[in-house]
């Protein structure tokens, strides 16, 4: 009963004040600024990562595919890799990249020195590219930290030429919840 009150309140102190929040944009993103940026390099290779699906399906997707599926994002030991996020929904994603910490260098076509991280949010319709260095060996998982879009397909992995893949298994992934279906 408090609670219904309290929401009751905050509705008419909106109303009345005209307090709101802005829509989640890339505003504070633009003035992050790295304190060690990657060294001066150019890219060997920019991969896309289209960001999909609705609530209407309630599928999210990278690349048009919802996991478990075969698909990786390729790249070879010793590159600098770039991977261009662009955000085809009407929500953000908060994406985590596994075994990297990349830099942010170019928002909606505006290209900045920013933040290193592990994890960024892609607004709604809005285009990021970052950049890492590919040294560390392996099959990374590169996912949406919505766990709800996470479960529902928005995974894929970044997958080193020559890499031990026998603990990524996404057919036989598949086929288990084909099975439990």
């Amino acid at each position: 009963m408090r609670q219904r009150v309290f929401l009751k309140l905050l509705l008419l102190l909106i109303v009345v004040v005209g307090v709101s929040t802005a829509a989640l944009d890339n505003t504070q993103e633009k003035r992050l600024r790295a304190v060690n940026p990657l060294s001066d390099r150019s890219i060997d290779r920019t991969l896309p990562a289209t960001l999909g699906g609705n609530m209407a399906t309630y599928v999210w997707t990278i690349n048009g595919a919802a996991y478990p599926n075969s698909n990786s994002l390729d790249i070879k030991n010793g590159e600098r890799v770039g991977i261009t996020f662009t955000n085809s929904t009407n929500m953000g994603h908060p994406m985590h990249l596994h075994g990297h910490d990349f830099q942010v260098v170019e928002i909606d076509g505006e290209k900045i020195s920013g933040a290193l991280r592990d994890t960024l949010t892609v607004p709604p319709d809005s285009k990021i590219t970052v950049v890492f260095d590919a040294d560390n060996a392996g099959v990374w998982p590169m996912h949406c930290h919505l766990l709800y879009h996470l479960d529902t397909g928005m995974f894929t992995v970044v997958k080193y030429e020559g890499a031990d893949t026998k603990f990524w298994q996404p057919k036989a992934q598949a086929e288990a919840l084909g099975a439990s279906k």
